[in-house]
């Protein structure tokens, strides 16, 4: 994907919605309630989390194997335990307590918000101590995600979303942007719920409804196994290099190996254009 799609509002409100629906319908994205509660409770109260570190790491040890980071193959898996995120704990603490600077997306400048995130995902990473073990940008901002609510997960889909590349600063600036262009979509309220299944006081942060719609929207379209498959397809109009095509209900557009423009029209009037998308003989592998 080498270029940035650009939204409507509609396709932006259409995929935040649609994330709210997912909540009610796939527990695992409560992970992100448990967590984000969690540790806010610990913030509002002025606790120090190092009190129950042994739970604190594991609250946000459990809430990162939800979200893929522990897979068979990863060294944090393979030789760590939730006893490896003891630093990251206290570092979260010193963010509570305001020796470290979290971000405002609200309230920052696009320089001052860029700064903040570049910091914070340092102080993250260099938390993480495991020999021959060098945090991904993924792993990092799966933490401040779901602990401060603070920078949208740089996971697959999201970077399919937001555009390619490797560099924090770039992807804060884009969504600071995003958010100066979208805000007036932003005030959507979804509720945290708790463990028990109760809503509480606390609110579903902006960073994490721009997740939402990242991961959601880039998740959409992947190529694969000689054809482009349309995830989530509810009858939508699609056209491949211009040319429409018709989708089956599995949402499967049979091509030859190759690489596609795919633009995706809702109601007629909102489309999504992914450019390059690559379509090869072998399923692909590429998780979250």
């Amino acid at each position: 994907m080498a270029d940035t799609p650009k939204y409507s509002k509609e396709v932006v409100k259409c995929f935040i919605e649609y994330g709210e629906k997912q909540l009610a319908e796939n527990m695992r994205y409560l992970s992100f309630d448990y967590c984000y509660g969690y540790f806010q409770k610990y913030k509002k109260k002025h606790t120090k989390l190092g009190e129950n570190m042994e739970y604190s790491c594991m609250v946000l040890w459990s809430y990162l194997a939800s979200w893929g980071m522990l897979r068979g193959s990863s060294l944090l898996l393979q030789e760590g335990n939730y006893k490896v995120l003891e630093e990251t704990i206290k570092v979260i603490q010193k963010c509570f307590g305001g020796e470290i600077a979290l971000p405002k997306i609200e309230d920052d400048s696009l320089e001052d918000y860029v700064e903040k995130v570049d910091n914070l995902c340092k102080e993250v990473r260099d938390s993480i101590k495991l020999d021959d073990f060098e945090p991904s940008n993924t792993l990092v901002t799966k933490i401040i995600l779901g602990v401060f609510g603070a920078f949208p997960a740089l996971d697959t889909n999201f970077c399919l979303a937001f555009g390619g590349g490797t560099s924090i600063r770039r992807f804060a600036e884009k969504v600071k942007k995003f958010y100066r262009d979208y805000n007036g979509l932003m005030t959507k309220e979804i509720n945290v719920e708790n463990f028990i299944g109760a809503k509480t006081e606390d609110k579903y942060p902006v960073e994490k409804l721009i997740d939402m719609f990242g991961f959601f929207l880039g998740g959409m379209v992947q190529g694969d196994n000689c054809a482009i498959s349309i995830k989530n397809w509810n009858g939508e109009k699609v056209y491949v290099d211009g040319e429409e095509k018709t989708v089956g209900s599995d949402g499967i557009i049979k091509v030859d190996p190759g690489e596609y423009t795919v633009e995706i029209i809702f109601d007629d009037k909102a489309p999504v254009i992914w450019k390059n998308v690559k379509v090869s003989k072998e399923k692909s592998n590429d998780g979250d």
